[in-house]
């Protein structure tokens, strides 16, 4: 696979590096493998649904949405990031299909017609059961206070239909990834990995990947 997977925009002054005259933003080496993972786990004959809750400024989901024309992108988080996510996204992807909340009724209008939708984290609560097929976070549940994390991890738990996917600390934070309240009746737990994407700056770091799959899901 050439480096060049890795070009962006250039929307929104980013930093990054040149590498043989192409500039590369800070960050894109991991939003690009999580996309990528995001769509091989998710591969299928019929229209996907990715969800994640934080998506920031959208770094990921500009990956996963230029490399997965059959997979509706649905990102929840707080208004500062959705305006960010949505200028991004937008500017980054003109030719692509982007719903913004109050665009769309969760209740009635198919959202596969649609590459991404940026909605505000409450809008959870209106998801249908099992309507998603992967549910993913990275580096923010653990920043939550427990009850917060309970709640999301519950709609993961009733929302995701195959996959729950996430990156977060294991010994610090507001809440430790291994305490997560996964349902263990629906998912089981088949990868927890070192994230070492951050192993050069912090040796001590403490970033592990979870995946769990649905257990009537069969490869």
């Amino acid at each position: 696979m050439p480096i060049t997977v890795l070009n962006a925009p250039d929307v929104g002054n980013p930093y990054g590096c040149f590498i043989d005259g192409n500039f590369y933003r800070a960050g894109c080496d991991y939003q690009h493998y999580y996309a990528t993972m995001i769509g091989r786990l998710t591969r299928s004959n019929s229209h996907r649904f990715a969800l994640e809750i934080g998506g920031g400024f959208g770094g990921m989901a500009y990956f996963l949405v230029r490399d997965n024309p059959d997979l509706t992108y649905i990102d929840m988080d707080l208004p500062e990031n959705m305006a960010l996510a949505a200028f991004f996204l937008l500017s980054g992807c003109p030719d692509k299909k982007i719903a913004l909340y109050g665009e769309v009724d969760l209740a009635t209008d198919d959202l596969s017609q649609y590459d991404a939708v940026i909605l505000p984290n409450f809008a959870i609560e209106e998801i249908k059961d099992n309507a998603i097929d992967l549910c993913f976070n990275s580096y923010s549940l653990s920043e939550m206070p427990m009850a917060t994390v309970t709640n999301y991890l519950a709609h993961f738990n009733r929302i995701s239909s195959k996959f729950i996917y996430h990156i977060n600390h294991t010994t610090v934070g507001s809440t430790k990834a291994d305490e997560f309240a996964i349902d263990y009746e629906k998912f089981e737990l088949i990868s927890r990995a070192p994230a070492i994407w951050g192993k050069a700056c912090n040796p001590l770091m403490d970033e592990y990947e979870f995946l769990y799959k649905a257990k009537n899901l069969s490869f």
